[in-house]
């Protein structure tokens, strides 16, 4: 459990070269001598700093750092390992976020946590966004690809932010748990290749959210979205859980935003209502047949709004 760790004097720099990798085997200090020192350089983005301590529990130091590819691991300890930082000036990790199966990573962070790269998280690991009382944003500019649980445990109201100039790929087959908001902030968009459930918020900025009927988005018993707008909604199905009494579904085709709203008394937390935007003719489909107080039924589009849990 000591060791000694790298040091590196005050007039020079540890750069770690994209294809390699540095491994902190050790629970003795890491700030002054060695990560303040790391070098920022081109060609460094994607080189490897991995804690993987022989305790229990460690406290990293983020505030105002620049990582190139960071990994947390628990291979050393044989055991779950905790690892916590906070900071009043944003962190940077200029490749991709790790964290291996049997951690922890607590944050109590006031400033943002920044990851150019991709989000990966291994089965039987915790992301905590928050343990304290800040309202701290994460912001993912790659990739995201979490089997563990991403949460928070303080009274903060972290976000997960989507704020990448591509494309993003969002495969959630572990869970996003208790207070935590999933904020769509990417005008290029976002991509679910495995259905989603929310429990707190979807915030929608900028960009759309595109959705199949087997890779759908779900917001839980009172969950709440806020934005909406043409410039970012839910390509795609998307579903509302639970006795909410009032929800709007912010959904839309193309650069149509259309959004439908469901009003209705008497619900279970365990019903469930479905809404889809369809671009198309619906007479070709469900013919042009119709009662009063209807005046015409369109044939450029249509909503498909059902309960499908319930009575």
């Amino acid at each position: 459990m000591g060791g000694t760790a790298v040091t590196v004097g005050t007039t020079n720099y540890f750069r770690i070269n994209n294809g390699a990798k540095y491994v902190h085997n050790t629970s003795s200090g890491h700030t002054n001598n060695l990560v303040s020192r790391l070098s920022k350089a081109a060609g460094t983005e994607y080189g490897i700093f991995e804690f993987d301590v022989r305790s229990a529990g460690y406290t990293i130091s983020l505030s105002g750092r620049t990582y190139g590819t960071l990994i947390l691991s628990s291979t050393s300890f044989g055991a779950p390992v905790t690892y916590s930082g906070s900071g009043t000036i944003p962190l940077l990790i200029m490749g991709n976020l790790q964290i291996n199966s049997g951690v922890t990573l607590s944050l109590g962070m006031s400033a943002d946590f920044v990851v150019n790269g991709n989000y990966v998280q291994a089965t039987s690991s915790t992301f905590s966004l928050q343990n304290s009382t800040s309202n701290n944003t994460v912001k993912i500019k790659g990739n995201i690809t979490s089997q563990g649980v991403v949460t928070k445990t303080g009274t903060g109201l972290p976000v997960l932010e989507l704020s990448g100039a591509t494309n993003q790929d969002i495969n959630i087959t572990g869970s996003i748990a208790n207070s935590v908001t999933l904020q769509m902030n990417n005008v290029a968009g976002a991509f679910l290749s495995t259905s989603l459930n929310l429990p707190y918020k979807l915030s929608l900025v900028t960009g759309k959210i595109k959705t199949t009927s087997t890779k759908i988005l779900s917001l839980l018993d009172n969950a709440t979205v806020t934005g909406g707008s043409s410039s970012s909604f839910i390509e795609g199905p998307m579903i509302k859980v639970g006795d909410d009494p009032f929800f709007t579904f912010p959904i839309g085709k193309g650069s149509i935003y259309a959004p439908i709203s469901f009003n209705s008394i008497g619900l279970a937390i365990t019903d469930e209502f479905t809404a889809e935007y369809i671009r198309v003719n619906p007479q070709s489909i469900y013919g042009t047949s119709y009662e009063s107080p209807f005046d015409h039924i369109s044939y450029v589009e249509y909503w498909n709004l059902q309960k499908t849990t319930g009575s």
